[in-house]
């Protein structure tokens, strides 16, 4: 049988003054000269993980039952945050469960800044991802760090500033959903996250990242599960334990 050929993997210095560790395991279904996480291990803030590897911090997946939340924040101190990149519209037929590890974790609404995807829900990039994973943790400093390295990023706290504010005052994944909810109500109408996700799923789901590019013009991929969005996160979801054994 055919073998997926999985892409060629790097080993880069990590920078020694950065003090959380983070990863992204790479499908290698999307382009790789546009892809933010491969931006980040090239200034060695990112270690790229093989498919099958597995990683002990928060992973954002589909596959979380969980909104990511300050909770979280000792297993981000400990071990770091991971992303998982691949295309959306392979997104049904990705192994995910290859990506083994410690809290699969969802991100709540938040709205994209990259080039690519700019204004839309949900259509986060892997640096967006982890950087709002950082701020709603407690880790402001290296989530700017992260953000300066594209020439957008510092837009995407600035479109966000209301909402990550809200959640990085959350306590609990239930406390982070409420304010969400809230949110959403208060701002687009009761009916507004689930309006949203409707027209996401009926969108052309390949897309890409938003790269190194910065005025990218290629037909747009997306990144799945950099905030794990394509799931989302509502109040009618279970709030459970997401952490994996």
């Amino acid at each position: 049988a055919h073998r997926r050929r999985q892409p060629k993997q790097t080993h880069r210095a990590l920078d020694p003054d950065f003090n959380v560790r983070l990863a992204m395991w790479d499908f290698g279904q999307c382009d790789r000269k546009k892809c933010s996480g491969r931006k980040l291990a090239r200034f060695g803030l990112l270690s790229e993980l093989r498919v099958g590897q597995s990683f002990r911090g928060v992973i954002l997946s589909p596959k979380g039952k969980l909104p990511v939340s300050a909770s979280d924040r000792s297993i981000v101190e400990s071990h770091g945050a991971a992303v998982i990149d691949c295309s959306w519209a392979k997104i049904e037929t990705t192994p995910l469960h290859k990506c083994k590890g410690g809290a699969n974790r969802l991100l709540p609404y938040l709205v994209a800044a990259n080039p690519i995807n700019y204004g839309k829900p949900w259509r986060l990039s892997c640096v967006e991802a982890l950087a709002a994973t950082l701020i709603i943790t407690g880790f402001l400093e290296e989530a700017s760090t992260i953000l300066d390295k594209f020439k957008w990023g510092q837009g995407f706290i600035e479109l966000n500033a209301e909402l990550l504010a809200g959640y990085a005052e959350c306590e609990t994944p239930e406390e982070i959903v409420a304010f969400q909810k809230k949110w959403l109500e208060e701002n687009q109408g009761p009916s507004a996250l689930f309006a949203q996700k409707s027209a996401l799923d009926n969108e052309d789901q390949d897309e890409t990242d938003d790269g190194d590019q910065e005025d990218a013009k290629e037909e747009p991929q997306a990144t799945a599960a950099d905030d794990a969005r394509g799931r989302g996160v509502d109040d009618e979801d279970q709030v459970e334990d997401g952490t994996d054994a």
